[in-house]
């Protein structure tokens, strides 16, 4: 089954999230004792529930859980995996109860699909992140696994937490979302306990729960980008030719300490960085703000929230006009990527470098396939959210046909490369969590991968 069918006839304008929000509204009247929103297509089960409507319960569950497909089933003494307590002896034996012929999967996605027509869609980005992951189910189907998907809209007055009981079941096997990070804190506890793998494809937090192996995080935390910025700066420049920028706060001033815990523990000494304070109201004037650090070879930016766009985007230009000739190359965090706000001006004129998890090279033959099919398919152009949403239901649904109802043991040996996104799950501390007499303890699992990027000629590209 499925929600959004292949489409011959091209659409246009807003109709992509028309057609998400029409489908849902037509298919509750059908019937007035319709909880579920179901549309039937090649024999799969794909549902979306209305916000403040609950599921009717029926789940496609097989009638006995060693039915398997021609994958192999593993058998006890077969298939071993570390446990989340940390101890080396301990082992997650999987056994036939593991696999099933088709597997419950439940996304809570905030798609706003009780939204009038004519609604700002701010949302956007969901709907075409939904509109890659029934690609993907499409594919899925294909490759012949077998999935029964329910769809959470998490965007009606009715708070998601409120309908735990309704998404966290003895049959679910999977759960992907939610976005905002409480909803996402909360889901990670009740699926520890539940035992149900619970994907986060959004959050970046290194603080979301601890001891639970059943939490897999898609974007690396904010320690692994900035890990990634100082051990790709120490590979090329030496101590005190690198300086982090900032205002002087206390967040600020955390990430400095954290750049030169990397320095020391990749043997640079623990002040190998040097730090330089700005402040936004001379920034945001035009007032002098790099004297003294002109001469410098590197300036690092570590700012990455959305609410830091207009302070970057004065400094940044500010430092443009400071530096005149000199060559000075800028580090930083995806939000000089990702912002409308960065200039072009500003990537050449800097040399800007920026650490990102999901780069996209438009010139890739699968990116520009996927685009064509895309668009024949919604009569829409993709975003990186469409093709973000395709990887990960790809990904996600080979390894649970794959390995089973406790995969995420293995993803850590399934790294792969997709369209857009590089899988490379690892086990992960938390924050606060010390590795003093426990080695092998880790608490979630958590995509490591990272590129830097910089600008060649017109177009961005990975530095090697």
């Amino acid at each position: 089954m499925i929600l959004v069918q292949n489409h011959q006839r091209r659409l246009s304008g807003n109709n992509l999230y028309l057609l998400i929000v029409l489908a849902c509204v037509c298919v509750v009247t059908m019937s007035s004792c319709a909880r579920k929103m179901v549309a039937n297509t090649d024999g799969r089960d794909i549902q979306i529930i209305k916000p403040d409507l609950p599921s009717d319960g029926t789940e496609t569950e097989p009638k006995t859980p060693d039915v398997i497909r021609d994958v192999p089933v593993q058998k006890t003494e077969s298939k071993t995996s570390p446990t989340s307590s940390g101890d080396p002896k301990k082992v997650v034996v999987k056994t036939d109860a593991d696999f099933k012929s088709t597997y419950n999967v439940k996304i809570l996605l905030p798609l706003k699909a009780s939204s009038s027509a004519d609604t700002d869609l701010s949302n956007a980005k969901y709907v075409q992140y939904y509109a890659g992951i029934l690609y993907a189910l499409d594919q899925l189907n294909n490759e012949d696994i077998k999935l029964s998907v329910e769809v959470f809209d998490t965007e009606g007055s009715a708070k998601i937490q409120d309908k735990m009981d309704e998404i966290i079941k003895p049959t679910t096997d999977l759960i992907i979302g939610p976005f905002e990070k409480e909803d996402v804190k909360a889901f990670a506890e009740r699926c520890k306990e539940a035992a149900i793998p619970l994907v986060s494809p959004w959050q970046t937090s290194s603080k979301t729960t601890t001891d639970n192996p059943y939490y897999i995080q898609l974007k690396p935390n904010l320690r692994e980008h900035f890990k990634k910025l100082a051990i790709s700066i120490m590979s090329e420049y030496r101590r005190g030719e690198a300086v982090i920028v900032g205002k002087n706060n206390k967040d600020f001033n955390a990430w400095v300490a954290y750049f030169q815990e990397v320095a020391m523990e990749q043997g640079k000494g623990t002040d190998y960085f040097k730090t330089h304070y700005i402040t936004e109201e001379a920034v945001s004037v035009g007032q002098s703000s790099f004297t003294g650090i002109i001469s410098q070879k590197v300036l690092v930016f570590p700012n990455y929230s959305v609410t830091d766009e207009t302070f970057l985007s004065n400094a940044l230009r500010r430092l443009l006009s400071e530096k005149g000739s000199k060559n000075i190359v800028v580090y930083g965090m995806p939000i000089l990527y990702e912002s409308d706000k960065m200039d072009f001006e500003f990537y050449h004129g800097l040399n800007m470098r920026i650490v990102i998890s999901d780069f996209v090279d438009e010139q890739y033959q699968d990116i520009k396939d996927f685009r064509r099919d895309y668009y024949d398919r919604y009569g829409e152009i993709a975003t990186t959210d469409a093709i973000k949403g395709f990887d990960m239901m790809l990904y996600m649904g080979r390894n649970l046909w794959k390995h089973g109802r406790r995969f995420q043991y293995d993803l850590t040996d399934e790294a792969g490369v997709y369209h857009q996104s590089t899988f490379k799950i690892e086990k992960a501390r938390a924050e606060d969590t010390s590795p003093v007499g426990e080695p092998d303890k880790f608490d979630f699992f958590e995509n490591k991968h990272l590129d830097i990027i910089e600008l060649k000629g017109s177009k961005f590209v990975v530095r090697p």
